[in-house]
């Protein structure tokens, strides 16, 4: 007598558990404001499934996601604001289009010998934002 599972439900079993853990692992996210001394403007929701944080013993890294219903200027604005009230200093902007043919604007601050680069992307439907952040590791 065969007591395991037929085919087709290991099958439907197995999609399932896809689902939830896909359906989880979007929820842990990145945090609202990973750095003391980044603050993320509220108009940004964090994108949880693209960001990226590495720590070594002497340099952190990070690429942080959002997105925002604030236009391509306000986006823009909204960033030059925050990093600057957190005494971060601007240091040069690109302008360029993206691979799909939405505008592209590149911010890049710097705050002693630390960088932190934002980068925002017109779309269609929301404007997308990358900050793309490198420092030293404090001891």
């Amino acid at each position: 007598m065969n007591i395991g599972m037929r085919p087709m439900s290991r099958g439907v079993l197995s999609l399932i558990v896809l689902l939830v853990l896909a359906s989880c692992a979007g929820t842990g996210g990145i945090p609202r404001n990973p750095f003391a001394d980044i603050t993320v403007p509220e108009a940004f929701l964090p994108y949880s499934d693209r960001w990226l944080f590495i720590k070594s013993p002497t340099v952190t890294a990070a690429k942080l996601v959002y997105m925002t219903q604030l236009n391509m200027d306000g986006a823009i604005a909204a960033v030059r604001a925050a990093l600057a009230e957190d005494g971060w200093t601007p240091q040069g902007v690109n302008h360029s289009v993206s691979g799909d043919g939405f505008k592209m604007v590149a911010l890049d601050f710097a705050k002693g010998e630390d960088t932190c680069r934002a980068t925002v992307i017109e779309g269609a439907n929301a404007t997308h934002v990358d900050l793309a952040v490198a420092r030293l590791t404090r001891k």
